[in-house]
């Protein structure tokens, strides 16, 4: 028989709601299921994770498991755990580097 794989939940059976910087920290470069409990300004802020995984389509059939059965808890998304958006001092430091050009239009 075949083993099921679905997303991994244990490191987050205390329900504890984390800000989505440290769920970036803590899950970086992983595909996560959040619970959102707090928005700013229209975006998700802070939230439960449900799931975790490397694999976008292991989370999307979580889901809809979690949907069809009625368990899965809203609002909430899914999202790469990936720092996308920079400081000022950290854009300046970057195109600081050698064989970066700053161009201004």
């Amino acid at each position: 028989m075949t083993e099921r794989r679905t997303p991994s939940s244990r490191p987050h059976a205390t329900g504890e709601r984390l800000s989505v910087a440290e769920v970036i920290a803590r899950h970086h470069g992983k595909w996560v299921l959040l619970h959102i409990t707090a928005e700013d300004r229209g975006w998700p802020s802070e939230g439960v994770v449900l799931a975790v995984s490397s694999s976008r389509k292991r989370i999307s059939n979580f889901v809809q498991q979690r949907f069809k059965d009625g368990t899965l808890p809203s609002p909430n998304c899914i999202f790469q755990a990936i720092r996308h958006i920079k400081t000022v001092g950290e854009w300046r430091e970057m195109l600081s580097r050698p064989g970066l050009e700053h161009v201004d239009a």
